[in-house]
């Protein structure tokens, strides 16, 4: 009893180690962020402060400014000449910008005199807008350097914008920005100010990114949410690999945002140190509190040695435990009393436990699929079947998210799968193994009794092959064999959308129908397998000549039909649309063909064949018209260019003559 005892305090002395380092962990790291993210803001606000002042100075100084003064360069320069805090605020220099977008005067040492800065965000804002504005980072072309500007307008007597006040800073060079982002964060750590439109690093410790992309869009999850607007703080891996703590804060006056970032190695360092101590501490009382117990037991308690060395023969039996003999001593006597009611209970339990098991490792083994426990967002046990589902060892799969074996698409409805409860009822989501790899998977799920609490299991079911069995057979449904086109009831679907989108827009649509000249006799020389070739490569060529939103269909042997959405709400300009892209697509389709022909045993041989296209057009609007009469004014129009000879475009006319059945 008194091992026993020990053993209690010894599991509760470890336990409150173990969960007062966790907690401590948790408050230090939410301190630490809340740190962190307090010195971005700080920064954040230094740096919209800076940037404020120097807008205002500007402001200011443009207001001193006449018309008069706006046609003189050297009554501006001497202007500018009088006004050194400028020069001071503005490490590129200051210059006079007029209507035309040109440098009238500047700083001495601008270096623009002359130059144009028309289609420059803070000069366009200024000069067409009239707005105070601060730009974005860019690459100055002419002087070949990362620079960002502010531009106020310059108004006359009755407030028309007369030019603009532009300061330019150089990024390569010292500026105020390294006043905020030279210094290191930490020992190791930096600053980075970044714009949050393009993305672009402004300024940072050492200046080494500046102007350089703060990571690919989908690279950087935490990142990627700064870049949004996100103000917060969180864990990512940077450029370098490092593992960071970061914290963003917006810079509202330029739409910049200002990240903290220290790596976790430093930040965590007291962490571990505090941890490391907590540890070392438990363990030396745990072998000080040890040794003390086993040398009063010896002492005390020798009448309980062999009633102890009994029990240890028990434990190492594979077999059910024995009675232990009861000595003559009353306390003892009651002790081994006790003992061996505990035994017996104990051999029970552990029966019980054993058949209990083995029917769930035999349920686990001949499980087809993955098993997940969930409790609380976490999985507290799975089968091996989930390891081989998702290729992360069992090790792994303990304590992860359900949700992290989703991809991000998948995660909202699968919660609100999880949120219904509904026993049994499957659902489809994406799955993403530990290599990245994507996969269907099916899952249900059920409430089960589970270590004395009712958590959820989950059946995750691959149905990879299935997917992809069902949209080959889509794929096979709607588009043609041969040139892997759209087929008639694709082409049909398609037609009736774009008839639908020309009704609400108010625009033109247009239906091509083309016909190949000159493809029969190919077939008749050389034979179909050649013929397919050549659809094929026509096929190819038709779709580089129309735009994505546009559709190209294989309508049925050397007939094609290509729908043209969006055109003008003007019938006259939709006419010119329709026929430029005819031209293009009879100008594409009467190149050369050069086709390669297999021979079995023999040397390739190269077919050159010569093949034009006769193209009927027909347009159609908000008018209430079918598909079908779309179609025929189109097959009606090409037969026209058939008749004309081929190698011809038609559009559809209408009885009396007109430029253009209305549709």
């Amino acid at each position: 009893m008194t091992l026993f005892t020990l053993a209690i305090f010894l599991a509760g002395t470890w336990a409150l180690v173990i969960y007062v380092s966790g907690a401590l962990r948790n408050d230090m790291e939410r301190l630490l962020a809340r740190q962190q993210f307090s010195f971005a803001s700080f920064m954040a606000a230094d740096a919209d402060r800076e940037l404020n002042e120097r807008l205002l100075s500007l402001g200011r100084t443009a207001g001193l400014l006449s018309p008069k003064e706006i046609h003189d360069p050297a009554a501006l320069a001497s202007f500018l000449e009088e006004r050194p805090v400028l020069v001071v605020q503005f490490n590129a220099g200051v210059s006079v910008v007029g209507t035309d977008g040109k440098i009238i005067a500047g700083t001495p040492g601008s270096g623009r005199l002359g130059l144009s800065y028309a289609g420059l965000d803070t000069v366009d804002a200024a000069l067409k807008g009239g707005r105070s504005t601060i730009g974005q980072p860019v690459r100055d072309q002419t002087l070949d350097t990362p620079m960002f500007s502010m531009a106020v307008p310059i108004r006359g007597e009755t407030s028309e914008v007369i030019g603009a006040l532009v300061g330019f800073t150089d990024l390569s060079r010292e500026s105020f920005l390294d006043q905020i982002t030279g210094r290191y964060y930490g020992r190791t750590g930096y600053f980075l100010l970044v714009s949050e439109a393009s993305r672009m690093v402004v300024s940072t410790t050492g200046r080494e990114r500046v102007l350089t992309p703060l990571s690919p869009p989908g690279s950087n999850a935490l990142f990627d949410r700064f870049a949004e607007g996100f103000d917060e703080t969180g864990i990512a891996i940077d450029v370098t690999g490092a593992e960071i703590m970061a914290s963003a804060r917006r810079v509202p006056s330029a739409r910049w945002f200002i990240v903290a970032a220290l790596p976790a190695d430093e930040a965590f360092e007291a962490i571990r140190d505090m941890r490391h101590l907590m540890f070392g501490s438990a363990l030396v009382l745990t072998i000080l509190a040890a040794a003390l117990t086993s040398w009063m037991l010896r002492r005390e308690l020798e009448p309980m040695l062999t009633a102890i060395r009994t029990l240890t023969t028990l434990s190492t039996r594979d077999e059910p435990p024995l009675p232990l003999p009861v000595p003559r001593s009353y306390e003892i006597g009651r002790l081994i009393e006790g003992f061996n009611r505990l035994l017996e209970t104990l051999a029970q339990r552990e029966r019980a436990l054993r058949e209990s098991e083995a029917r769930f490792r035999a349920l686990d083994d001949a499980s087809f699929g993955g098993i997940a426990i969930h409790d609380r967002g976490r999985i507290v046990d799975c089968n091996r079947g989930l390891s081989t589902l998702t290729g992360y060892p069992i090790e792994e799969l303990i304590g992860m998210d359900v949700f992290d074996l989703l991809t991000p698409e998948s995660r909202e409805s699968f919660a609100d799968y999880v949120e219904s409860r509904i026993d049994h009822r499957r659902h489809d989501a994406l799955g993403v193994r530990k290599d990245g790899t994507r996969f269907h998977l099916s899952l249900s799920s059920k409430d089960i009794p589970y270590r004395g609490q009712v958590l959820r299991v989950f059946e995750f079911r691959d149905i990879t092959e299935r997917k992809q069995m069902e949209e080959l057979v889509r794929q096979q449904a709607l588009h043609d064999s041969l040139t892997q086109l759209p087929n008639r009831r694709l082409l049909a679907d398609r037609l009736g959308q774009a008839m639908a989108a020309s009704k609400r827009s108010g625009t033109y649509g247009a239906l091509l129908f083309l016909d190949l000249d000159n493809f029969k006799p190919l077939n008749d020389m050389h034979g179909h397998e050649v013929g397919d070739l050549l659809l094929v490569e026509a096929a190819s060529r038709l779709r580089s000549c129309v735009r994505e939103s546009d559709t190209v269909a294989r309508f049925g042997g050397d007939e094609f039909v290509v729908v043209l959405t969006s055109l003008a709400a003007n019938e006259a300009a939709s006419v010119l649309q329709a026929e430029a892209v005819a031209e293009k697509i009879r100008a594409v389709l009467g190149e050369p063909y050069r086709l390669k022909v297999g021979r079995n045993g023999k040397v390739d041989v190269i077919v050159k064949h010569r093949c034009t296209a006769s193209i009927g057009i027909a347009l159609f609007h908000d008018l209430d018209v079918t598909q079908d009469e779309v179609l025929k004014r189109a097959d009606t129009a090409m037969y026209e260019a058939k008749d004309a000879g081929a190698n011809e475009i038609r559009f559809h006319r209408p009885p009396d003559g007109g430029a253009q059945v209305q549709a």
